[in-house]
């Protein structure tokens, strides 16, 4: 027995991803928003399971992005520290000069 279709007005997928309606139809247009249903002439709807599943590809991802934050972090501090050595060096040779 499959599991019946549960479909989301747009309240309700507001309240769920915390979007506009502007920014929702500018990632679905972008395809990064799950596609919208057309249930009537004037009425659409977006699939539960379809806007759980981006949610839990979100939540996934930030784990990817803040181990992306550490390591650029460390790159950039390590690239001041570097930079920093060479001005004190330069220094120290003008200085003898």
């Amino acid at each position: 027995m499959s599991v019946p279709t549960k479909l989301l007005r747009f309240p309700d997928v507001q309240a769920r991803v915390g979007y506009t309606r502007v920014h929702i139809d500018r990632l679905e247009r972008g395809g990064r928003f799950p596609k919208r249903v057309q249930i009537g002439a004037r009425a659409v709807a977006w699939v539960e399971s379809e806007i759980e599943d981006w949610l839990r590809r979100k939540m996934d991802s930030r784990e990817e992005v803040a181990t992306k934050n550490k390591e650029i972090g460390r790159s950039l501090a390590e690239a001041r520290a570097r930079a920093s050595a060479k001005k004190r060096t330069e220094g120290q040779i003008n200085a003898t000069q």
